[in-house]
């Protein structure tokens, strides 16, 4: 899970941070990553920079700048699937928090035990989205279940999609690049011109080549390396962004 804690004060950051550390330890949680904000504008900034979350929590107040109810307006709409909290000591935009579908609302400091239910609630969530998505490798196939898909390889037109159950071939008229636009970016991982990969599925990793689980190796190209080993080094750590 993919959490971004914005505030303008480190104190209530350090303090989120902590409880959700403390439950991801509590909970054995895997890939629990969490990115802070001490602006809504540096948060935009990330967010426009591809570096997506699944959680946010959100400060309302922020002085003479973007307020938090601007902040989530801009950010559902940049993210519509995206789970939003509000965490403030202002009551002010209630009702437009429950207009952007704001998933809760507490006040500072939250009270450990509604974290860690909030928390609870939210990887319910990511769980059911994750086993409820398929790739759709063509409008005339059966969708096929994230969870089953190691990688994916592109030649002559045609999709090899490599499965826990084997590999399947078919015809596309649509680009690699466009067909891997449509697929969540915290489970799939494009290494390389022509191959991407589930990133659920990597069993390790070098500066050229991935293993995944079957023991097949991926190629990972030059140009890009760099991104791919910092997004699986941060995938399999937890480190913030």
């Amino acid at each position: 899970m993919r959490i971004a804690v914005c505030d303008d004060e480190q104190l209530y950051i350090e303090m989120l941070k902590e409880g959700i550390r403390d439950w991801q330890k509590e909970t054995e949680a895997a890939n629990v990553f969490i990115a802070s904000f001490l602006s809504a504008e540096a948060l935009l900034a990330s967010v426009h920079d591809h570096k997506t979350f699944d959680l946010y929590f959100l400060d309302i107040d922020f002085g003479a700048r973007m307020n938090g109810y601007e902040l989530a307006r801009e950010l559902r709409r940049m993210a519509p699937e995206a789970m939003l909290i509000f965490v403030t000591n202002y009551d002010t935009y209630l009702k437009e928090g429950y207009e952007l579908n704001i998933l809760r609302y507490f006040n500072k400091p939250v009270p450990r035990e509604k974290l860690t239910q909030v928390l609870d609630l939210c990887a319910a969530k990511l769980k059911e989205k994750e086993q409820a998505f398929a790739v759709r490798i063509a409008d005339n196939e059966r969708p096929l279940p994230a969870d089953t898909v190691l990688s994916i390889e592109y030649s002559d037109h045609r999709l090899l999609v490599h499965t826990l159950s084997g590999v399947r071939s078919v015809r596309t008229r649509e680009s690699f690049t466009d067909f891997c636009r449509k697929l969540p970016d915290t489970v799939f991982l494009r290494c390389h011109q022509s191959f991407l990969v589930n990133m659920n599925h990597v069993n390790s990793f070098s500066s050229i080549s991935i293993t995944l689980d079957d023991a097949s190796e991926v190629p990972i190209s030059r140009s890009y390396r760099e991104e791919v080993v910092l997004k699986l080094r941060r995938f399999f750590t937890g480190a913030a962004l």
